[in-house]
């Protein structure tokens, strides 16, 4: 599953998880290092911004900038349902609300998080009271 660099050039913030990034660029996908190759690759070939998920290991962005971790919070997770969809819509909110893209990763991380404690997709979506709110697990 290919996705043109003519497309890719017109990304501003391209968020796979690791199974996707592989499929984009053709390796594997299974650690922190991994991830940080890919999106390396995919920066070069024309996102801007590559943000590669990693579960409950956080994830990884690439960006003109450089490259750095975020964090995932420990949680005893029930149902993944939604969770990237949590991501990413936490992290456009936080965008928009003028975040750095790490501050917003950070966000979007803290309510998938969240969102994977409990069942179903629409119902576990945290609303915005809720997760600032929520303190993390240790």
């Amino acid at each position: 599953v290919g996705l043109p660099d003519s497309l890719l050039s017109l990304v501003d913030i391209l968020t796979p998880n690791e199974v996707e990034a592989a499929a984009l660029v053709g390796r594997k996908v299974e650690s922190v290092d991994e991830a940080i190759v890919a999106g390396g690759v995919l920066a070069q070939r024309g996102a801007r911004e590559v943000i590669v998920k990693l579960g409950e290991r956080g994830g990884v962005c690439v960006s003109p900038e450089g490259h750095w971790t975020y964090p995932t919070p420990r949680v005893e997770a029930i149902d993944s349902t939604a969770a990237g969809d949590c991501f990413a819509g936490a992290l456009a909110v936080a965008l928009s609300e003028g975040m750095t893209t790490r501050q917003a990763a950070d966000f979007a991380a803290r309510a998938a998080a969240l969102s994977v404690t409990r069942m179903g997709a629409q119902p576990s979506l945290p609303r915005r009271e809720e997760l600032e709110a929520w303190q993390t697990p240790e």
